[in-house]
């Protein structure tokens, strides 16, 4: 991954006042890495309340759509309250954004990951079986 590229996407999309702290994978990109603000193993962590993201060094386009997608949750402002009431709403949203923003940026979305992103919000949608679905958030669950 150009390392330029990787520069843009922190200024463009990083909010203002957050920081970024990279992680290197112990045995490939992608690897997920223990969270202790999650208390278990991720690619990447938007922590709202220490304005921090935390991701795999976003050595290819997926670790990068990785690093958008927790942008995607603090632009946002995802807070603990909207993932227990929608949580499949908050992914969806931060998905719809990593892949946007990608696209701007001129980096192809890999298929893996929207593969991965669309399994994760039906996922979401499953965790929460008696929250009603928002249209959009079905739309993205049913895209194919």
């Amino acid at each position: 991954m150009d390392p330029t590229i990787v520069k843009k996407a922190v200024k463009q999309h990083l909010p203002r006042g957050w920081s970024v702290r990279w992680v290197k994978p112990r045995k490939f990109p992608g690897e997920r890495f223990y969270s202790k603000a999650v208390s278990g193993y991720v690619r990447g962590v938007c922590e709202a309340d220490i304005k921090t993201i935390t991701c795999v060094e976003p050595a290819n386009p997926y670790n990068l759509c990785v690093f958008l997608h927790e942008c995607g949750h603090a632009r946002m402002q995802h807070s603990k309250l909207d993932y227990a009431e929608d949580l499949a709403l908050c992914e969806a949203e931060a998905e719809s954004y990593a892949i946007l923003a990608a696209g701007a940026l001129g980096v192809p979305v890999p298929r893996k990951y929207i593969a991965e992103a669309v399994g994760y919000v039906r996922d979401c949608i499953d965790a929460q079986p008696d929250a009603a679905v928002d249209d959009h958030v079905m739309k993205f669950a049913l895209w194919a």
